[in-house]
This record gives structure tokens, sequence and C-alpha cells, in this order.
């Protein structure tokens, strides 16, 4: 078991695009996506992939930030991925909203589940997809981790860059 410290850790850094080619689902109209002139994705990584209400609450939340393009649960990995579109402030506000649900909801001491994880949190990468630069994702991914530890106080790591 990881010592409290530890608990809460997220993962916090740019990625690169890989969509699903298992599946074609889409949670939104693509036709959305035309009114973003800048566009960036996040391709979330929590650690719940059991516990149904817990999964909505983060889904529910997402949605009311920015678009949710796709989301899925494992029940073996105990593990979700929801991918977020949309421009910087609609993927920090996404973000924030996503924490404070995973850091109310899931408790990492009773957390077990086949892939790997640090946190409940576990890896937030950030993907520049029209108009923005990695730069600009940089910049993001050290905003969003500077109010993750001040209003969470969730301890991060960035990485790649």
């Amino acid at each position: 078991m990881l010592p409290p410290f530890w608990q809460g850790l997220t993962n916090i850094g740019t990625g690169l695009f890989a969509p699903d080619q298992t599946e074609n689902k889409l949670n939104y109209d693509p036709a959305v996506l035309v009114s973003h002139t800048q566009l960036i994705q996040s391709a979330i990584n929590i650690s719940e992939g059991r516990n149904s209400e817990v999964i909505t609450s983060i889904v529910t939340a997402a949605k009311e930030c920015c678009l949710v393009a796709d989301w899925s649960a494992d029940v073996d990995h105990n593990r979700m991925v929801v991918t977020l579109l949309g421009n910087a402030d609609e993927i920090e506000n996404g973000i924030l909203s996503i924490a404070n649900i995973v850091v109310q909801k899931i408790d990492m001491r009773n957390q077990s589940g086949l892939h790997p994880r640090i946190g409940a949190l576990d890896v937030v990468p950030l993907t520049p997809i029209r108009n923005v630069q990695m730069a600009d994702c940089i910049t993001l991914s050290e905003k969003v981790a500077q109010k993750l530890s001040t209003t969470l106080q969730l301890p991060t790591i960035l990485y790649e860059y």
C-alpha cells in the first residue's frame, strides 16, 4: 500500500493522440467541434472501473465543462478513461471537475485492479489537436498541476516535456 502522501498522486503531461481503433462510438455530434478554433484532447486515466455511481458522477461532471468524446471503464483493471475535447479553459475546467469527484469518492487504500497505478487521478495527458502548440499544452499542464496542488492538495508529477 502507498503511504498517504502518494494516494492521490496525479501525473500530468503531454501525450500523443491515439484514437481507439477498436470501436467507433461517438458520444457527441462531431459538428460541435467545428465551432472550436482551438482544440486540445485529454484522455484522463482514473483508478475506478467498478463503481457505477462514481463513474457516472465523473462523466456527468466532465460533460458540464467540455466535450466528452468517449469514455470507458474496465472492471478487471478497475480503471476508466475519459477523453475530453475542448479549448484550454474547457479542458482545465473538465480536469478540475473530475479531480474534485475523484478526491471525494476514490479511496486508494481500498483500490485493486490489474493495471498498475500511482493515484486515483492517475494520468492526465494533454494533446494539441487543432491550432494549439505543444508549448500551450505544457503551459496548461503547469497551470492545472498548480491548481490541483493548491486546491485539492494533490501531489503531481509533470512528465514528457
